[in-house]
């Protein structure tokens, strides 16, 4: 190797994927060409440059697709110009087999499902979904498409069992025959009147509310620095247009008959809070806006009056900014983080120069797949699904009797903090060989590893 770079780029989905941009050394050549980076290079094998890395670096920091360059593209200060790196979205990276289309209508539909997820157009029946840049999430991801396309109930290890395009069809295909696979109806467009019932999670999250467990736990604080000028009108438009599109942000939870309901208002007005620092002394700014970032994260929502989204922008400088966004967790999660910051992107750049919205509305809403959810989940099958965790986790749940330095409080406090730690070079590797050979992630291996400790020092397995 003898440049390489790797950026984050944005994917169509929202989500950003890692792209990697190598230019390969060439030890044959003259030093003159060696001076001339134009020159030509002999052929480097991304697939020996992704088994190298996937030794060395967990799923998520694996590049997901490559480009292998002359050269790379350089400012007058000699540093790489990374907004004049092509874009290789949607290409298929070279795997070490051959490209075999699809050969029967389950392949098909895999494959396409494979490439909406992973941004890669050319999926082949033998490609690997792991190789394709896909990890943990992204399968999570494919395994949700795949239940709504095939109606079929699919583990999610049946991905890990089966990772290629023909083998995942080979599973649907006898799940298909056999009637192993339960059934799932088509999540469709529900009538509005009458009271809306909360979906499972959120049901669990009033709940915690109800219970005072409310601040921070409860919460989705995001802080976005902004480098450049900011048209603040432009910006609180994208976030009403944000709030117009998905009615959950515009829903407050009422109690009728003892139970929680969803109530959808017709519309909501946001208002962008601006906070001004530049008049403090510069070494003050940074301070004062990440103080008022964890002030934001420790205000408390209301559930029954709402709104449960609030926004703040902070002026650093002429050009530096950081917008606080804070949600409940009830209207949002991690994955709807991301997609949140890829539409408040699309619009405000749309707005910004005076164009209209460039996003569809949407045809299915939060409130929608509540409703599906407990129409699908009663009578037999939730008897099946409850059966299940109540043998998983029947019997009394006591306390994980933990060595401490000091008794644990009364009332939790959550306080708490961090420690970061480096593992050495040879058990990462010993470890990855595990994660490999039981068709497990990293993830999932270091969460056993920490179930273990556990049960050393409490003796308890559950």
């Amino acid at each position: 190797m003898r440049q390489a770079v790797v950026v984050a780029r944005d994917g169509e989905a929202g989500d950003k994927r890692l792209v990697a941009y190598i230019v390969a050394a060439d030890e044959e050549r003259s030093a003159k060409d060696k001076q001339d980076s134009s020159s030509a290079h002999r052929p480097v094998s991304v697939s020996e440059l992704r088994d190298h890395l996937r030794r060395r670096l967990p799923d998520y920091m694996l590049p997901s697709a490559w480009a292998v360059m002359d050269k790379l593209p350089l400012l007058p200060n000699g540093k790489v110009d990374r907004k004049a790196l092509p874009a290789v979205e949607g290409t298929r990276p070279e795997l070490g087999v051959a490209y075999v289309p699809p050969r029967t209508p389950t392949e098909e539909v895999l494959a396409d499902l494979w490439s909406q997820v992973l941004g890669v157009k050319r999926v082949g029946a033998l490609d690997q979904f792991f190789d394709l840049g896909g990890h943990s999430l992204s399968a999570t991801q494919l395994i949700s498409r795949v239940r709504q396309v095939f109606r079929l109930e699919v583990p999610l290890h049946t991905l890990f069992d089966a990772p290629t395009v023909a083998g995942l069809a080979q599973r649907l295909d006898a799940m298909q025959r056999s009637d192993s696979g339960v059934e799932i109806p088509p999540i469709q467009r529900a009538s509005r009147s009458g009271f809306l019932p909360l979906s499972f999670a959120q049901q669990r999250l009033w709940f915690l509310d109800q219970t005072g467990a409310r601040q921070p736990i409860l919460q989705h604080p995001l802080a976005v620095r902004l480098t450049g000028p900011v048209e603040v009108l432009a910006l609180e438009q994208s976030l009403n247009e944000i709030v117009r599109r998905h009615e959950v942000l515009r829903t407050t939870f009422q109690t009728e008959g003892g139970k929680p309901v969803q109530v959808i208002a017709p519309e909501h007005r946001m208002v962008l809070e601006v906070e001004d620092v530049r008049g403090l002394p510069e070494a003050e700014r940074e301070a004062q806006a990440l103080e008022r970032a964890r002030a934001e994260a420790r205000q408390a929502f209301d559930l029954r009056h709402g709104p449960l989204m609030r926004a703040r922008l902070i002026r650093l400088g002429e050009e530096e900014h950081v917008v606080l966004l804070t949600m409940h967790h009830i209207v949002s999660d991690g994955w709807s983080m991301g997609r949140l910051m890829y539409e408040i992107g699309r619009l405000y750049e749309a707005y910004a120069g005076g164009r209209p919205s460039p996003l569809a509305d949407l045809e299915i809403q939060y409130a929608d797949y509540a409703i599906w959810q407990r129409e699908w989940l009663r009578g037999a099958e939730l008897e099946r699904q409850l059966g299940y965790w109540k043998d998983k986790l029947g019997g009394p749940l006591a306390h994980l009797n933990l060595p401490t330095d000091r008794p644990r409080p009364a009332v939790q406090s959550w306080a708490g903090a961090t420690e970061s730690f480096a593992l050495g070079k040879r058990l990462v590797e010993k470890l990855r060989r595990v994660t490999r050979e039981e068709g497990a992630t990293l993830f999932m291996t270091l969460l056993g590893a920490f179930q273990t400790l556990l049960y050393r020092y409490t003796g308890r397995k559950m």
